[in-house]
């Protein structure tokens, strides 16, 4: 009697530890976002791109979600290898450069890029005989001039879902990049973003 309850405590355990919940790691962060218009050589911009800080709502930095796992849904953290504040920064810094600005540093710079996150998070949800994985990333961009006068500043945002019949654990990373992605190529679609430089 005891082993056949060792082995359904054991068979209950690896149910619920089967599968992990999902990890935010360096390779995941390989996004293109889609970028139309650049700055013009003939007339280059130089800017310094400070390290975005994190809003205070925001406990821990490498925490960015919540998977379901296991034959049960538990409820399991999902962890980024690098803070989430380094990770929005760095891709910032990307978008800025593949749109043909200069990257410099501050005492050169003509304008300086500042941010606050105030969200970078994923979650499942189950609803209508499907799971879904629904992402949000959320920050403040603000420009400044040389001078340190505030030209202009607006919350960027990004959304992203992705739904699976079985198990979406999967996609939740994916879904995540996705929300950041959106919301790099939301920026760069305003115009009143793009004629802060043409002052």
């Amino acid at each position: 009697m005891r082993k056949q309850i060792f082995i359904l405590l054991f068979a209950l355990v690896l149910m619920i530890s089967a599968c992990a919940a999902p990890q935010l790691k360096k390779n995941d962060l390989l996004i293109e976002p889609t970028i139309n218009k650049v700055i013009s050589n003939e007339n280059p911009v130089y800017l310094y791109v400070e390290t975005f800080g994190v809003a205070r709502t925001i406990s821990n930095p490498t925490v960015v979600g919540e998977a379901r796992t296991g034959g049960f849904n538990v409820r399991s953290l999902i962890h980024s290898e690098e803070a989430i504040h380094l990770i929005v920064t760095d891709q910032i810094k990307k978008a800025f450069f593949k749109a043909g600005f200069k990257l410099e540093e501050k005492e050169k710079a003509d304008f300086t890029i500042s941010g606050r996150i105030e969200r970078f998070w994923v979650s499942e949800r189950f609803g209508g005989f499907a799971e879904s994985a629904r992402a949000s990333v959320k920050y403040d961009l603000i420009i400044r001039n040389r001078q340190g006068r505030f030209l202009w500043g607006d919350n960027i945002v990004g959304r992203a879902t992705a739904r699976d019949s079985i198990d979406v654990t999967k996609e939740d990373v994916p879904t995540l990049m996705n929300a950041l992605k959106e919301s790099i190529e939301s920026l760069f679609k305003n115009e009143s973003f793009w004629k802060t430089f043409e002052q």
